[in-house]
């Protein structure tokens, strides 16, 4: 419609706008199928995982933290993600196809990711066999690049304009980080003698809440500037209040009660973890396989009507 036989008229934002859209109208983006349940497993599993070995490598080096402990969770931390990339290979279509995977490191976070894995765990292996400070610090930089390369996968699927968000990255490695604290507070409680407790692992706990409640808040308020249809703003806006109770708001109340009452309230830290978790996991499941609706048709403009070839003919034009 940008040429002369063929006018168009400039579009009017009621139209256009997502809210004035209906779901079955087809400008209307509809959610992603492709990834569903089993994929996002991929996302919590490994940023839990991933999270816990950084956490712990950490804790590790303030001396709170002794060398077994640490090296048990890296396995533990390891099966975790083990598990997340299970799922995800159970979604693939063609199997055996999943090895293609490795072929486009230069241009693919997918296969950077898978990377990223493989020195995980052949670091993780040498390190629990053969310990050494060198390998503790392989082993926690792999998972830190484990955790950034899922960030940046699911920020790449430019379609879907809730993961496409300049912040997506910034709210999957804190939140790594977030659940990190988490499940080492969950540890400590069932493995007393193995993690004292000292005020670091509230305060970080706190601090880290602090970061995610923010950084969660101006992505909610951003969505409209990133081109984000009212059907996902809608479902993001719903859950944001749960989402800011369960995740961030009662576990650093919580967390504030262990500083205050101290080992005497160590169940506090246990329930924090629990619900940093449980929080996290619903976030993601909501991100990934509800909130995710397409970008869409866009139209520069609209047929003018009686235009082109076939309009009626002009006053001119019968004078």
């Amino acid at each position: 419609y940008e040429t002369p036989s063929v006018p168009g008229r400039e579009l009017d934002d009621t139209e256009i706008s997502d809210a004035a859209l209906s779901s079955d109208n087809p400008l209307s983006g509809k959610p992603q199928t492709f990834w569903d349940l089993r994929a996002a497993m991929n996302f919590i599993m490994g940023g839990l995982g991933a999270g816990f070995i950084i956490m712990t490598y950490l804790f590790y080096l303030t001396n709170n933290l002794t060398e077994k402990v640490m090296l048990n969770i890296f396995l533990v931390s390891g099966i975790i993600i083990a598990i997340g990339l299970f799922f995800v290979w159970l979604k693939i279509g063609r199997k055996l196809r999943a090895f293609y995977v490795v072929l486009k490191p230069q241009n693919s976070w997918m296969s950077r990711e898978v990377y990223a894995a493989g020195l995980l765990y052949l670091a993780g292996l040498i390190d629990y066999f053969s310990p050494s400070n060198f390998m503790h610090l392989i082993v926690a930089i792999a998972a830190l690049t484990f955790l950034y390369c899922q960030a940046r996968i699911l920020h790449s699927a430019k379609g879907i304009p809730t993961w496409r968000a300049p912040k997506i990255p910034w709210i999957l490695l804190a939140t790594g980080f977030y659940e990190g604290f988490g499940l080492l507070a969950i540890y400590s409680f069932i493995y007393p003698q193995s993690i004292p407790l000292p005020s670091i692992l509230p305060v970080g706990g706190l601090v880290l809440a602090a970061i995610n409640a923010l950084l969660w808040r101006n992505y909610v308020l951003s969505l409209g500037e990133v081109g984000v249809g009212q059907k996902s703003q809608k479902l993001l806006l719903a859950s944001t209040l749960k989402i800011q109770l369960i995740s961030y708001l009662l576990p650093s109340f919580l967390a504030m009660i262990f500083l205050v009452w101290g080992n005497e309230a160590s169940w506090t830290l246990a329930v924090a973890g629990i619900l940093v978790v449980v929080g996290s996991i619903n976030w993601k499941i909501l991100l990934i396989t509800k909130a995710c609706h397409q970008q869409g048709y866009a139209i520069a403009k609209f047929p003018q009507r009686g235009s082109g070839r076939y309009a009626a003919p002009t006053l001119s034009k019968i004078n």
